[in-house]
């Protein structure tokens, strides 16, 4: 049984040494007999060098005007092999109808490389009371200008919010809400303040072989993914953009 359960967010912290000494000493413990934890760190990890490899295949004449590489942030953590494909894939403009280009190219795709991470168990040992709930909602709503209350993240039957916690991409906030289905799947709403974005309808998606939904409204970007149930992210993009959250 596993006695330490440490978030994302808790190793992103630890590889940036910014873990205070208390929590990276217990992480290094934890290391030193936990598989899995290793491998979850491992998969944390961004390696630069990939990108500089991949880039060193073009010209820099080939790079395409209309499309622009987006700044690495440890925040949105991925592998670093996707790392390279990424790259290849914005530089080349061929993505496999995979990497979908939203008002501001790439947030999306991180997202959902983040959240392709996620596990079953990710979210398993996740258990916040109500009021931890609001004070966590409070606090990323202020950092991206939403005044919300836990009572506006209505959910269809057999889906439970979990957590929210705040990311960042080229140094924008981006906020990021938890869910899980009764089957213990994983997603996530994100949301980024885009004051030049227009109104667009949901638009149904793959991404990371999940389902997911694009849409923006009132300056801001959604998008959610997670799992392969494309009825049921159809039934929560309704859900959310019928309560214009």
């Amino acid at each position: 049984m596993q006695v330490n359960y440490f978030a994302d967010e808790d190793l992103i912290a630890f590889l940036d040494d910014e873990a205070g000494t208390q929590k990276a000493d217990a992480i290094r413990e934890a290391l030193a007999k936990d598989n899995e934890l290793r491998n979850r760190l491992d998969a944390l990890r961004v390696d630069l060098s990939d990108l500089s490899t991949a880039f060193a295949q073009f010209q820099p004449g080939q790079v395409r005007p209309e499309y622009h590489i987006p700044t690495v942030k440890r925040a949105v953590a991925f592998k670093p092999l996707y790392a390279a494909c990424l790259a290849l894939a914005v530089v080349t403009g061929f993505g496999g109808g995979t990497f979908w280009q939203s008002q501001d190219p790439g947030w999306t795709d991180y997202v959902a490389a983040y959240h392709a991470l996620y596990s079953p168990n990710t979210l398993a040992n996740v258990s916040l009371t109500e009021d931890e709930q609001t004070t966590q909602l409070a606090m990323v709503g202020d950092a991206i200008g939403k005044d919300w209350s836990l009572g506006e993240l209505p959910v269809v039957p057999g889906v439970s919010y979990r957590r929210a916690q705040l990311l960042s991409f080229e140094g924008r906030p981006l906020v990021q809400l938890s869910f899980t289905t009764a089957a213990g799947a994983p997603l996530a709403l994100c949301i980024i303040a885009s004051p030049e974005a227009g109104n667009v309808a949901p638009r149904p998606t793959q991404a990371e072989g999940m389902q997911a939904v694009y849409w923006s409204a009132k300056g801001y970007e959604y998008f959610l993914v997670g799992g392969t149930d494309e009825d049921l992210i159809a039934r929560l993009s309704a859900v959310y953009t019928g309560v214009q959250l």
